[in-house]
């Protein structure tokens, strides 16, 4: 700017650009979409097919509209790329472009992503318990229609939506379920492990007797008592009487 070189109230403005400046119609094609139907959750990057690089004067402003009519709403601006994340339902865009100089802009054509909805997977039951020995948890899954389970160890299948889990410690099996149009989702299921108890077996006066002598066997859990006992002659109590011996014999707490 140079003032006051004649007069006092004379100004001069010079705008000085560096490298080429945009001049005409912006047009910048239309929108590439390698990917235009995704999955639900999925993320994208939307590119211009003929971006208008290394002039002045151009801009950029990314729009997104819920239906090819609009609204349209701004969410980018001043990028020839848009990344899209998380999309959870079908969405339409389109670029706006304006050159500085010419005062033209450009409107590319609409551009749509389908987004096709994630099977919902569940399990029966969505965690469970056994005893270490016992045959296991059955689990089923449904809400698609394939499944897979990782990891293996421990399951009876690794695909179908039925599985009997006998792991020999506690585990969180993840289930894979593929819905008919391709998209997937995911499940956990929680499988714990109860230990056997440990138990103190005492035989009363002695596990070394006379024959036709009486025998009292006792059972008691190592850090508390037991819910239930079962042993091996059928008795259900922590208790068990049993008389007279006439042979060796051996009882087991099952």
């Amino acid at each position: 700017m140079i003032k006051g070189l004649y007069c006092n109230n004379d100004t001069i403005s010079k705008l000085v650009m560096s490298g080429p400046i945009c001049t005409g119609n912006p047009d910048v094609g239309h929108i590439l979409n390698t990917n235009p139907i995704v999955c639900e959750g999925s993320n994208i990057t939307l590119n211009l097919s003929a971006p208008i690089i290394g002039l002045s004067g151009i801009t950029y402003s990314w729009e997104r509209a819920d239906t090819d009519s609009g609204p349209w709403i701004p969410i980018g601006t001043n990028s020839i790329s848009l990344d899209v994340s998380s999309l959870s339902a079908t969405t339409y865009f389109r670029c706006n472009t304006s050159c500085a100089f010419s005062s033209l802009s450009y409107t590319t054509p609409i551009d749509s992503i389908v987004v096709l909805p994630n099977p919902l997977i569940s399990t029966i039951p969505s965690s469970g318990s056994f005893c270490k020995g016992s045959t296991g948890l059955t689990v089923i899954a449904s809400g698609a229609n394939s499944y897979s389970w990782t990891p293996s160890i421990g399951l009876s299948a690794t695909v179908g939506d039925t599985v009997v889990a006998t792991p020999d410690s506690s585990m969180v099996y993840i289930i894979t379920g593929t819905g008919l149009n391709g998209c997937v989702d995911t499940a956990h299921v929680n499988i714990i492990v109860n230990p056997l108890p440990a138990t103190n077996i005492t035989a009363f006066p002695n596990d070394t007797i006379c024959n036709g002598t009486q025998i009292i066997l006792s059972a008691l859990p190592v850090g508390g008592n037991g819910n239930s006992y079962l042993w091996s002659n059928g008795i259900r109590s922590r208790r068990d009487t049993i008389t007279p011996i006439s042979a060796d014999t051996t009882f087991r707490l099952l």
